[in-house]
Parts: C-alpha cells; sequence; structure tokens
C-alpha cells in the first residue's frame, strides 16, 4: 500500500480517540529502547529483528511506541526514511516511487489493547513523522489490511503472488 504525505493530515478523530483512551505515542530513545524490544519480543516475536536493526543502525528515532499512560508499551512499529541507514528490500521500489520514498511497517499492538484505535493512532503518528522528515511516498509492504490503513489514505498499489512447491 502507498500514500503520499504531501498532503497528510491526521483526523482530529484520531487525536480525540488515541487522547481518550491516555495513550502516549513517542519515538524510542535510549531509555525505552529495552523496553520496546522486550514488547516485540514477547508479541510479535517474528517482527523483533526488525526492531533489532533499526536500534543497531543507528535509527532508533524510527520506532514508534505506543505507551499507556499507567502503564507500559502496548503497540509498536518501526519506519524507514530516505536518511535510513537500512532499507532492504524497501530499496528497489525507489526506482519506481522515488528517491524520497519512506514507509511503516510490522505495527503491532497487544491483543489485549486491540479495538481501542491504538493502531490507527500510531500509523497516523507515523506518517506525520515521515512527512516531517521529507517523505514524499510512503510504502507499506507486504500487507493484506487494506481497509485498516485505507483510514488513513493508504491505498493498494501492487499485489503479490505467493507460491511454494515441496522439494
Amino acid at each position: 500500500m502507498v500514500r503520499h504525505l504531501g498532503d497528510y493530515v491526521t483526523p482530529p478523530s484520531v487525536h480525540r480517540r488515541i487522547g481518550d483512551e491516555r495513550i502516549d505515542l513517542r519515538v524510542a530513545d535510549a531509555a525505552s529502547l529495552a523496553e520496546i524490544l522486550e514488547f516485540e519480543g514477547r508479541h510479535f516475536p517474528d517482527w523483533l529483528e526488525h526492531f533489532r536493526t533499526a536500534a543497531n543502525a543507528g535509527d532508533q528515532s524510527e520506532i514508534l511506541a505506543a505507551r499507556a499512560r499507567n502503564g507500559g508499551v502496548v503497540g509498536s512499529l518501526v519506519m524507514f526514511t530516505p536518511r535510513s541507514h537500512r532499507l532492504g528490500a524497501n530499496a528497489v521500489w525507489k526506482t519506481l516511487l522515488g528517491d524520497d520514498l519512506g514507509g511503516l511497517g510490522a505495527v503491532g499492538v497487544a491483543s489485549a489493547q486491540r479495538g481501542r484505535g491504538i493502531g490507527t493512532a500510531l500509523v497516523a503518528r507515523a506518517s506525520e513523522i515521515l512527512k516531517e522528515r521529507g517523505v514524499g511516498p510512503s510504502l507499506i509492504d507486504w500487507t493484506s489490511l487494506v481497509d485498516f490503513y485505507g483510514r488513513l489514505g493508504y491505498s493498494k498499489w501492487c499485489n503479490y503472488l505467493m507460491s511454494w512447491r515441496d522439494l
């Protein structure tokens, strides 16, 4: 999915809801990084390596966490910008989408916290941050959550076909 962030504005209802839910959204810093990585390992172990790679590359400010005001981390995601030290497989899309490509992924909210608007708020805040950091097109790769991301103006731009064979 992709969305150009030039005209991106978070809907006011997203800000209201996340405020009502008493959730704070902040980029990682040295003090919060260990807790975010622990959250990932506990709730989304398959995504932990994406967060570690960002942190180890010096891109910890591209990790966004949702924190309950009276508790710990309840959700997170990882972003990339044109200045990221790691683009990985996303580098191929720069040819098609432009040098100002950025994006986000590995959006996860603890199962007990879902349905509170936290995931939407994470994507919205990440979109704001990416726009502030000079991203034009924002890419969300490998997802089937068209309606979820569509709430914020992201749309499908390509399809993937999966195949496999027994060897």
